[in-house]
């Protein structure tokens, strides 16, 4: 919930209340599907069941006041920013103020970015999951080359992978080899 109150892409757009995002929903993501990407972020799994989740963040984590716990939201804020900063319609997106400009987030969704889906999201969580987990020193520029990436549905870069059949899957195998 830090998250989503404090990374621009998130704050206010995302739904709380609901169990489904509507075509036509101005809201960008649902709570759950932050939740993954977090859970990507934290321990490389988006489909950890809660609990065990809830048990491996504490563990990892500690309270929100635990230093470890500060240093791991900043990166993960940080991370997100990065993202964001690099991709046009991320950055788009981060920039709506409320109001008519939201509907450009139902535009946007119709026209098939992969980075607008739960899946999309878990594929940037096992990216920043991975940097982290490796150490590398220079995440911040292999953040900034999953701008470089076409989140459109329809390119090659999707299919056979996460697009099988025309559809989006988000099971655990396809996730990890888009």
């Amino acid at each position: 919930l830090n998250l989503v109150r404090e990374c621009p892409l998130f704050a206010d757009k995302i739904d709380s209340t609901s169990k489904t995002l509507g075509k036509t929903s101005a809201h960008l993501f649902l709570t759950n599907q932050v939740r993954g990407m977090v859970k990507a972020l934290l321990v490389g799994d988006s489909a950890m069941a809660d609990d065990i989740f809830e048990a491996k963040a504490k563990e990892l984590l500690g309270s929100s006041e635990d230093p470890r716990y500060k240093s791991e939201f900043a990166k993960f804020q940080r991370f997100i920013e990065v993202v964001t900063e690099y991709n046009p319609l991320l950055e788009e997106i981060a920039s709506l103020p409320s109001g008519t400009p939201r509907m450009r987030i139902e535009e946007a969704r119709g026209e098939g970015w992969i980075c607008l889906t739960a899946t999309g999201l878990q594929i940037m969580g096992k990216i920043g999951h991975e940097l982290f987990r490796d150490g590398h020193a220079d995440w911040q520029s292999v953040a900034k080359q999953l701008a470089e990436i076409d989140w459109a549905r329809d390119t090659d870069t999707w299919q056979g992978n996460i697009i099988r059949a025309g559809k989006i899957a988000t099971q655990r195998a396809p996730v990890r080899v888009a």
